[in-house]
């Protein structure tokens, strides 16, 4: 076990703490408050297990002499703690980028950059769509120049290799691809900001789409409107269930396609009314 095999800080020292256990160490949270400088045993527990729990950059110092790492190995978890911590997603993607290259150059699979690419670029989800069309045959040249916006002819051939090399699609002898699986699926800490990167990317055009599109090639709509915060769960339950609804009516559609689409969905509060004061 080393530390760049965790995209999570708090996963680590738990797994660290256990090896430790494992190894026959006697350890308790009281002894750890004590080489940490905390006051108490309960604010030990808390920078293991509470998410909440502000961890400052001379505590994470202190942490990474408790497990006993140094040099890249130090530096990748203090920047690891960072990502955890920041609420920030342009921090967040400069923790990540960091924590990438500290990895690189240990040697780690955790991050590589190949897997991590899948969502960081916006075209290649569109490009796993696009070649897996039944009229694709290997032109890349105009495949690249079909694409809005256009593409080079380079990143088109190496997007296909990277889809491969992540066994998102596979050759066909008629020089196109299939898919090898219906969906893509992205989760933990490290997908989640290379999701909302994909999705930026994604707003972006379709802000461009209002432009560059026709009416009756795009479908762009608003609705404003006022509804309670604490019912907010219920409602995006229903604009998920909304999503997946549309995506089984697309997979049941048998008529080959021509055109990739892109659908966004978002919802977000403008406006939030606080509670009135009671004051005489």
């Amino acid at each position: 076990m080393t530390v760049f095999d965790f995209t999570n800080s708090q996963l680590f020292l738990q797994a660290w703490l256990d090896d430790q256990k494992n190894r026959g160490r006697k350890l308790s949270f009281e002894m750890i408050a004590r080489q940490l400088g905390l006051r108490s045993k309960g604010h030990a527990y808390r920078v293991f297990h509470d998410v909440t729990t502000p961890i400052t950059p001379r505590l994470a110092l202190r942490l990474s002499e408790l497990v006993e790492i140094t040099g890249d190995d130090r530096e990748y978890f203090e920047a690891m703690v960072g990502f955890n911590r920041s609420t920030s997603l342009e921090e967040r993607k400069a923790f990540l980028s960091r924590m990438g290259k500290l990895a690189g150059n240990s040697g780690a699979q955790k991050l590589r950059p190949e897997a991590c690419s899948y969502l960081s670029e916006w075209y290649l989800p569109v490009l796993r769509e696009a070649i897996t069309m039944a009229g694709f045959r290997g032109d890349f040249r105009k495949l690249s120049r079909e694409f809005i916006p256009t593409l080079t002819e380079s990143q088109a051939r190496k997007g296909t290799q990277l889809l491969r090399d992540l066994q998102l699609v596979r050759p066909l002898a008629n020089g196109g691809f299939e898919a090898c699986e219906a969906y893509v699926h992205a989760g933990d800490d490290l997908q989640s900001v290379l999701v909302a990167t994909f999705q930026q990317s994604m707003m972006r055009l379709a802000s461009e789409a209002l432009d560059k599109e026709a009416a009756n090639q795009r479908e762009i709509s608003t609705l404003t409107f006022s509804f309670p915060a604490a019912h907010f769960g219920v409602l995006k339950k229903t604009l998920r269930k909304l999503q997946q609804e549309l995506a089984q009516e697309i997979l049941k559609d048998q008529t080959p396609a021509d055109t990739v689409y892109q659908f966004n969905m978002q919802c977000f509060p403008v406006f939030h009314s606080e509670a009135p004061s009671h004051e005489n």
